[in-house]
């Protein structure tokens, strides 16, 4: 990585109390989570696709924006982030996607965002 730029540095954990601190830069912080702005919170109901699956969708059905990138969260959906918020706000705002039969949940990307808080009482059609 430092041939294409990207140097790590190791920087020792602060210890309080006898446990490890990690202490995150707010500024750091601030530049990662105006990158992930752009990005939608994508999940299936009723199925689990793969990430090449939900890319495959992402072709055939959005060909009218600049290809995002698709990212799998382990609690079982996707971010997918794109390159503008005018493209976002397109596959956004136009609705609904089914995949297989099963309804895309498309929500836009929250800092904070729990999927186990995701409560299914009505969905979109």
């Amino acid at each position: 990585m430092a041939t294409q730029g990207m140097n790590l540095n190791y920087i020792a954990p602060t210890v309080r109390n006898g446990e490890k601190i990690i202490e995150l830069c707010k500024e750091e912080v601030e530049v990662e989570t105006q990158r992930w702005k752009h990005a939608l919170i994508l999940y299936v109901v009723g199925a689990e696709p793969t990430i090449a699956a939900i890319e495959r969708y992402i072709a055939a059905q959005w060909n009218y924006i600049a290809k995002p990138k698709v990212f799998y969260h382990n609690d079982g959906y996707f971010l997918v982030r794109f390159g503008s918020f005018e493209d976002r706000d397109e596959v956004l705002y136009l609705g609904p996607h089914m995949l297989g039969n099963k309804p895309i949940i498309v929500k836009t990307w929250e800092p904070d965002f729990d999927i186990g808080k995701e409560i299914m009482q009505t969905i979109p059609v």
